[in-house]
């Protein structure tokens, strides 16, 4: 979603911010925006409270893997997170007073837009980091006695503390600032556009902070594909697959070297006895 949408915005910005792609297009692209970062943020949530369960109640959480099971919550949320979107189609094309054409920009006049900012800081932001740190807090507890029962090379352990170190970094880096940022600059716009905020120098501050946050934000795109990735049973058994491979070649090849170097020293044995 994020790759076919970032074609449009590049041509957009080279273009001066003049959208030549049509209304529906531009409604399309800041959709497809939301619902990519949204349907990021819930999988997490999601993925964070299985792993709760398996670290807090493994046996439960046994019962509760199926295929059937996963298609039907992994359908439901993105359900939740069209239908929770869908008013951004609203949000099309506008004319400013040198004729260009705008899109992906923010009508501060319709103070719907701070309702559904509210809305989406709440439900799309603080509701998952909640429930995310309160699942790893108290599955923290449970990993430090794993850590001192079986210690640090159980493989359970480290899949787990990985997970959660990802998971955090990924909240903290990516989503935590673009939305603390964006409640700033729509408030910050709000007060500029009503002639209420004299410093200038704020506010080319607050949208530089604005676009960087953006940026931060669609980069998720780029670290879920390696959360999912490594935090997958077929991943870690790929790579001790891989290592005992490896390892296998490392010994032949030293056993073949140690082959050749006995066999050239029985060649010179040989030679020096005129055998």
């Amino acid at each position: 979603m994020l790759v076919c949408s970032l074609p449009f915005r590049a041509i957009y910005f080279l273009m001066d911010f003049n959208w030549v792609f049509g209304d529906i297009t531009c409604r399309i692209m800041g959709f497809v925006f939301y619902v990519n970062m949204y349907g990021s943020i819930y999988f997490l949530m999601v993925l964070s409270v299985f792993r709760f369960v398996a670290i807090i109640k493994p046996y439960s959480y046994v019962y509760l893997q199926s295929n059937q099971g996963a298609f039907l919550l992994s359908g439901f949320i993105w359900l939740l997170v069209l239908v929770a979107s869908f008013p951004l189609l609203y949000a099309g094309t506008s004319q400013d007073q040198s004729g260009q054409i705008k899109c992906l920009e923010l009508d501060l006049s319709q103070s719907s837009i701070i309702t559904l900012n509210k809305a989406a800081l709440s439900l799309g932001f603080i509701l998952p980091f909640v429930v995310i740190t309160i699942c790893y807090l108290v599955a923290a507890r449970k990993l430090l006695q794993l850590k001192n029962g079986q210690g640090r090379r159980n493989p359970h352990y480290n899949k787990s503390c990985a997970l959660v170190i990802i998971v955090l970094l990924l909240f903290l880096v990516c989503y935590m600032p673009y939305h603390v940022v964006r409640t700033v600059f729509l408030e910050v716009e709000r007060q500029f556009n009503n002639k209420d905020y004299q410093s200038c120098q704020y506010v080319e501050l607050v949208r530089k902070a604005a676009v960087i946050t953006h940026c931060l934000a669609a980069g998720n795109s780029c670290l879920d594909p390696l959360l999912y990735f490594f935090v997958g049973e077929r991943f870690w058994s790929f790579w001790h697959r891989k290592k005992q491979r490896t390892l296998s070649k490392r010994i032949n090849r030293k056993e073949k070297r140690s082959a050749n170097a006995t066999r050239e020293e029985l060649k010179e044995v040989c030679a020096q006895n005129g055998m």
